[in-house]
């Protein structure tokens, strides 16, 4: 049987917004975009305007709780089904620290829910939460579950999520580093945390510590990000056909020698490569990947080119063109240029987009 998938990587700016389609299966990674542009109208009408009004959204994966990709997810819950939501498990502890930062910061209400309420904001979904990787040398042994078949709400890193010919692959990675980083921060500046709620009248002064501290910690916070993988189940490679969308792009000739039967995807959020090794969390299904996310916006300590250098991969990087983290590193993308690798930079242009289509066949 014929396939078709639509991968798309939206050019929504500073932050993060991925779908895949296939056929009538609609897969989201991330929504959102930085506090600067968070009354974008633009931004608003590509979120609003990226299904068909109404559609199902049948898997919404959430990287991590970072603003510049959860912001925008109350607009993908406001205007489609959201059937199931896969994000990392985080502690109760962890939950509440996050949940009032963004509240000394003046995020609004909904967008604190996503993490101190999933189950209140997401009241039609399913809520599915991953655990933890306990990183070891050999290939992860985990089950097997159809998506549709899943009846807990907690599942392990490595966990094979499948519909009937796809299959997800979520990896939760580093997650108990960012709770103890900000924990510290928190009483280096006098704040009790179990205070916080109920015992703290937040004034404009403690508005600009959290936030302040927020910033102070955003390059290591990152590091905890869910991984995902996304590719076919036993697809007839033989049959496999190739396009991309965009003519401005040619991935042929140049390209078409690294194709091969290489059309499954890793989408890395705010992760840092250099505390995981590709090859060793995803093992065998890493051969079969051609679309590499740069990680966290191209940030140089975030990207260790050494990891991609056994083959070439299409490699895009979303950043806002303005944005002042000096994201992507111009270094990051010299060492991907001179390991051969495609970079496709996606911002907030709407020409950026990038947008491949794959005809397959299932056996």
């Amino acid at each position: 049987m014929e396939r078709e998938l639509i991968k798309i990587i939206h050019p929504i700016g500073q932050g993060a917004f991925i779908s895949e389609r296939h056929d009538n299966f609609n897969v989201v990674y991330d929504c959102g975009v930085d506090w600067p542009n968070r009354n974008s109208k633009y931004v608003y009408q590509l979120v609003k305007n990226s299904f068909a009004k109404g559609a199902t959204i049948d898997i919404l994966f959430i990287s991590h709780f970072d603003y510049d990709h959860i912001s925008k997810i109350p607009i993908l819950q406001t205007n489609f089904r959201i059937k199931k939501v896969v994000m990392p498990f985080i502690s109760s502890e962890n939950r509440f620290l996050l949940s009032e930062l963004y509240k000394g910061m003046g995020v609004t209400q909904d967008i604190q829910s996503i993490i101190d309420s999933p189950q209140d904001f997401f009241s039609e979904s399913q809520i599915i939460e991953v655990q933890p990787f306990e990183n070891n040398e050999e290939e992860t042994q985990a089950p097997t579950i159809q998506i549709d078949d899943i009846k807990t709400p907690f599942i392990t890193s490595g966990t094979k999520l499948r519909i009937d010919f796809w299959e997800y692959i979520p990896f939760n990675l580093d997650h108990l580093s960012r709770s103890k980083q900000f924990l510290s921060l928190l009483k280096a500046e006098g704040i009790d945390p179990k205070k916080l709620s109920k015992h703290f009248v937040y004034t404009e002064q403690l508005r600009k510590k959290l936030k302040r501290l927020y910033e102070k910690v955003k390059g290591d916070i990152n590091q905890n990000s869910m991984v995902i993988y996304s590719g076919p189940i036993n697809p007839n490679i033989s049959a496999l056909k190739y396009y991309d969308l965009k003519q401005s792009i040619s991935l042929f000739p140049r390209y078409r020698r690294t194709l091969k039967n290489r059309i499954s995807s890793v989408y890395t959020g705010d992760s840092s490569m250099n505390d995981y090794d590709l090859k060793n969390i995803f093992g065998s299904n890493w051969k079969k990947v051609i679309m590499f996310q740069i990680p966290h916006h191209g940030d140089i300590k975030s990207v260790d080119i050494k990891q991609l250098s056994k083959d070439s991969y299409i490699c895009p990087i979303n950043f806002g063109s303005y944005n002042t983290y000096g994201h992507p590193s111009n270094n990051v993308l010299a060492e991907l240029g001179k390991n051969d690798q495609y970079i496709k930079l996606v911002t907030e242009d709407p020409s950026s987009i990038l947008m491949i289509k794959i005809l397959y066949e299932t056996k």
